[in-house]
């Protein structure tokens, strides 16, 4: 089954600033993954939370933001449901720099946490000691940064692991609280 894929990173980080600056994309990203995986929050719902009330009459920016929004909504509830692990993080690509990246990723995780939080769900809540550990361990990975000393390659096969279990995770997260699985079509 072919995925739904996000609006580009870039555009997404266009459309967040141009509309107000409305965040950082990843951490935007991992805030609705975790509230997803909880509650099942609608399109509208989740856009209207990101960016207010509304814009006025002829704000292209805004209106621009809006559609990304729902856009990257939609491709994360049919990434996060598919059962063939088609989820993926949004984060910058492998062109940018590992710093660059790693921060994204540690703002992806620092937004899951967020979301998590947003939702009231406790570790009681998230089925097995492996989900829980999955939970701790995004707090240090949301501390991390890229490592001047250590060479590329090496930062580069780091990042790519820690990247794969983040994905993992945020699967078997969903799964396990099995939150409802929303309507992704867009209103």
């Amino acid at each position: 089954m072919r995925c739904t894929d996000y609006p580009e990173f870039r555009r997404i980080e266009a459309a967040l600033l141009g509309g107000g600056d409305l965040g950082d994309p990843s951490e935007l990203h991992g805030t609705l993954c975790a509230v997803l995986a909880v509650t099942g929050i609608g399109a509208d719902t989740w856009v209207r939370q990101v960016i207010g009330d509304g814009f006025a009459p002829g704000d292209v920016s805004g209106r621009e933001a809006e559609r990304v929004l729902h856009g990257l909504y939609a491709g994360t509830v049919e990434q996060l449901w598919d059962t063939d692990l088609g989820f993926y993080p949004l984060l910058p690509g492998d062109d940018e720099d590992i710093a660059v990246r790693t921060r994204a990723l540690a703002n992806w995780c620092s937004g899951f946490l967020y979301g998590l939080g947003a939702t009231g769900i406790s570790e009681a809540n998230f089925g097995d000691e492996e989900t829980a550990d999955f939970v701790r361990d995004l707090g240090e990975i949301a501390r991390v940064s890229s490592d001047p000393e250590s060479s590329e390659g090496s930062e580069e096969n780091d990042y790519a692991e820690v990247v794969e279990y983040v994905r993992m995770g945020a699967i078997l997260l969903a799964t396990q609280l099995k939150g409802p699985e929303p309507d992704s079509s867009l209103h």
